[in-house]
């Protein structure tokens, strides 16, 4: 059988075809991914930005490829068109979501991909190729961050995994690889030196005008082109929805529709809500609409309950009685099925019925929940989903639950989740804090590193002095001799992943609040600011005893005992750590800024809040998220002026700012301005950071 021969199963064809949101364009009924889709870029470290299309070209000799980004940034979406290019090539593409499977609690992944190869590949195909060799194979792991709570296990299967296979692309989510990659750096050197780690990016200016261009010769119409470009910036820059394709993309139909004005704001509930409700407009008459909605809560709901989220024809059927009896007028049991699929709601799953796509799921389930809130059930179910923010699906129905509703209920159960979050955990402050860092940007001055971008910031601030404080590596329970901390590193994820999503929820909240509301959300956005900090004291804790062992396997040595291949593994490993500091703050800034954004940091300088320069960072952050968009030059001069205290401080400005210059479409004369003071300005005028 040749390579053209083998069969997809129709649901994997369906699943690399499908863009992975309900689409609804006026002049085509059916969008498929290569109708819409539109190569990111990605960052390589935290300087160098390439096309994800450069991840076509297929290295003969092996590809280990790690994709990091947020839960919205297209990471599954870009995995699809590799993986139908690697068919094309003639390789056996396999895919596997972490979601959709057990957490992995033994290290037999090899067992679980063969397994996989038959769930995707007709019968035929799937035995002959098992019975290749695995360099035609390639492993694709959606989420690879989330295969198990056990770091031993998590760490053994990316060995296996990576040692088996020559071919593999793994996505995981961003900040939670930064930890696991410097710990690979240090444990398995030239398994890390193979790897190409690469993190997506949004949707800079330019993209985002590819993205209208494909969206408007969708049907041979080209219109609107130059009114829909200033609609999507004035969003992105001032409502802070952030610029990846998912955002953009309903945005688009939003316009294409002329119905701008039917989402005020820029939450993410009023996106999706959109969507599910045109979507829904195609298969329900106008007048049947709300009963629908509400039998699709009550579904949604029973659902939850059960814990599982496919449900069989004949618990379908038995649910679709009980429901004639409280809303009349609904159609049989088979009519209603077939207008749920054909709205892309509802689909058929090896003979069970799912909601289509995850975000129905939870936009019905939180409509139910505030739609119930005087049930004592319903008053303990929002109080466990607030409680289990670590938790994805709890996490995502309360964000669902805060655009339905802003009552006080909620509010108090989310505050009181910032306040528990790290809470024997210091806030972060860059004056008290930083010292490490700075002492490792010191050594890598030293031994000499090959970051040109650190050198010249090195070079810029070589007058000055920086204090040096080697720590001390502190015999017993602390000593970072095992991995020990990197263990707890895992399982603290939970508390990590929960402060992730509270900041996401939070920002939902703050943008769709009105002018007069600011007083009544502000200490949500003072707990949730702590919050981030204290998150972002933990990860560099974490960071900080890595460091510590990177000092006690490097200490001092006499110079005849240095070897030249120590040395160079020393200045990459050390390398790598200061690379995941500066993503580590880079990540906390954006989503602290997106979350609370700057009007309300700026108004608490005057009441001493942990980290004064943190207000500083956070301004940055804010203007290249678009928040302060009317900001001038002389002003973004001034952050950099004040970022000066310290090497570290004046790299993340610039790079925040660098991000405003790339998302942001802005005049060559502000553009070139800015390029000059954060020294490159020549690069920055491409748009390309």
């Amino acid at each position: 059988m040749s390579i053209q021969d083998i069969q997809l199963k129709q649901n994997f064809e369906a699943f690399l075809n499908d863009p992975g949101i309900q689409i609804n364009h006026p002049l085509k009924e059916n969008i498929l991914l290569d109708d819409i889709f539109i190569f990111s870029d990605l960052r390589l470290g935290t300087q160098k930005v390439i096309s994800s299309k450069e991840l076509l070209d297929i290295n003969k000799s092996g590809n280990k490829i790690l994709i990091s980004g947020s839960e919205d940034s297209g990471k599954t979406t870009l995995i699809k068109v590799l993986i139908k290019h690697y068919l094309k090539a003639g390789y056996y593409p396999l895919y596997i979501d972490t979601h959709s499977i057990q957490l992995m609690e033994t290290e037999d992944i090899l067992e679980l991909i063969d397994q996989k190869f038959e769930e995707l590949y007709h019968q035929e195909s799937a035995e002959i190729i098992k019975a290749e060799p695995d360099d035609k194979k390639v492993i694709f792991i959606d989420n690879f961050d989330k295969i198990s709570k056990d770091y031993n296990i998590y760490s053994n299967i990316l060995k296996k995994v990576y040692h088996t296979f020559k071919n593999v692309i793994l996505t995981e989510e961003t900040p939670f690889n930064i930890i696991n990659n410097v710990h690979l750096s240090i444990s398995s050197e030239e398994l890390a030196r193979h790897i190409r780690h690469y993190e997506i990016m949004e949707f800079g200016h330019k993209l985002r005008s590819s993205l209208i261009q494909k969206w408007n010769k969708i049907g041979n119409s080209v219109q609107k082109g130059e009114e829909t470009k200033n609609f999507i910036d004035a969003v992105i820059g001032h409502n802070l929805v952030p610029s990846y394709p998912i955002f953009l993309l309903m945005i688009l139909q939003i316009t294409h529709n002329e119905e701008a004005d039917t989402v005020s704001g820029s939450s993410y509930g009023q996106y999706y809500e959109y969507m599910i409700i045109k979507s829904l407009s195609k298969s329900v008459e106008g007048e049947k609409l709300d009963i629908y909605l509400d039998y699709l809560s009550n579904l949604s709901y029973h659902i939850f309950r059960k814990h599982n989220q496919a449900i069989s024809p004949e618990e379908f059927s038995t649910f679709h009685k009980e429901q004639i009896i409280n809303l009349p007028h609904l159609l049989t049991h088979t009519d209603i099925i077939e207008a749920l699929i054909k709205a892309d709601t509802i689909t058929v799953e090896e003979s069970f019925y799912r909601f289509k796509f995850k975000y129905i799921y939870y936009y019905f389930v939180a409509r139910y929940l505030s739609k119930n809130m005087d049930s004592e059930s319903v008053k303990e179910d929002i109080k466990s989903l607030c409680q289990d923010l670590h938790n994805d699906d709890y996490a995502n129905i309360v964000l669902f639950l805060t655009h339905h509703t802003k009552d006080q209920q909620i509010i108090n159960e989310i505050l009181l989740t910032t306040e528990s979050i790290f809470s024997d955990i210091d806030p972060f402050s860059i004056e008290e804090d930083s010292l490490e860092i700075d002492e490792l940007i010191e050594e890598l001055s030293t031994l000499g590193t090959k970051d040109k971008k650190l050198k010249e910031l090195i070079t810029e601030y070589s007058s000055r002095s920086i204090e040096k404080a080697i720590p001390q590596i502190v015999q017993g329970d602390d000593q970072f001799a095992d991995e020990s901390e990197l263990i707890t590193f895992h399982f603290a994820r939970e508390e990590y992943s929960a402060a992730n999503m509270a900041l996401k929820i939070v920002g939902q909240i703050l943008r769709s609040a009105k002018t007069q509301e600011e007083d009544k959300f502000s200490p949500l956005a003072r707990q949730s600011y702590l919050m981030a900090l204290r998150s972002l004291n933990a990860h560099k804790k974490t960071l900080d005893r890595i460091k510590a062992m990177i000092l006690n396997t490097y200490g001092e040595r006499p110079e005849s005992e240095v070897k030249i291949e120590d040395l160079s593994k020393e200045i990459l490993i050390k390398e790598e750590l200061y690379l995941s500091y500066k993503k580590i703050f880079i990540y906390y800034l954006r989503q602290t800024a997106l979350s609370i954004g700057y009007p309300f940091t700026h108004n608490w300088k005057k009441d001493k809040q942990p980290g004064s320069l943190m207000t500083c960072l956070l301004q940055a952050a804010s203007v290249a998220g678009g928040k302060e968009p009317d900001l001038n030059i002389t002003e973004i001069e001034d952050i950099i002026v004040k970022g000066r205290s310290n090497i570290f401080m004046t790299d993340l400005i610039r790079h925040t700012l660098s991000l405003y210059l790339y998302i942001n479409a802005i005049n060559s004369e502000d553009r070139e301005n800015i390029g000059e003071l954060i020294g490159n300005s020549k690069e920055w005028k491409l748009g390309r950071t």
